[in-house]
């Protein structure tokens, strides 16, 4: 996971050049967490494509966090997070529920995905 700060706006290069410094036919996953919302764009998504970068889709207790559905690899990865104010990190079934229909769609379209929950120290 790459996970850039919320003060990096969107530089399409910067996917290009992780791509540029890895081995070809190097096996390795990579995904890419924005934090700052300019990164959520075609252009991206098909610079994420091109190198089969998978997009970190956030979740949280109370959708606080940036979010995408889309799918730019041949896997994908969740990370479910606290509220915003970081105390909540109770999930609704409702909400868990739609998740995991979300999963099972991914699974039928031959999808591998990781998921990660709550992934702060100490929780």
């Amino acid at each position: 996971l790459l996970q850039l700060p919320p003060s990096l706006s969107r530089d399409v290069s910067k996917i290009n050049a992780v791509a540029a410094a890895l081995p070809k036919n190097h096996g390795i996953k990579i995904a890419f967490e924005f934090r700052c919302g300019s990164w959520y764009c075609p252009q991206v998504y098909e610079a994420l494509r091109k190198h089969n970068f998978a997009i970190c889709e956030n979740v949280s207790p109370d959708n606080s966090t940036i979010r995408t559905r889309q799918v730019t690899a041949d896997w994908c990865y969740l990370r479910f997070h606290k509220n915003k104010e970081r105390t909540v990190t109770d999930y609704a079934n409702e909400q868990l529920a739609i998740e995991a229909e979300r999963i099972v769609e991914r699974h039928c379209m031959g999808l591998v995905q990781y998921a990660f929950f709550l992934n702060d120290h100490g929780v």
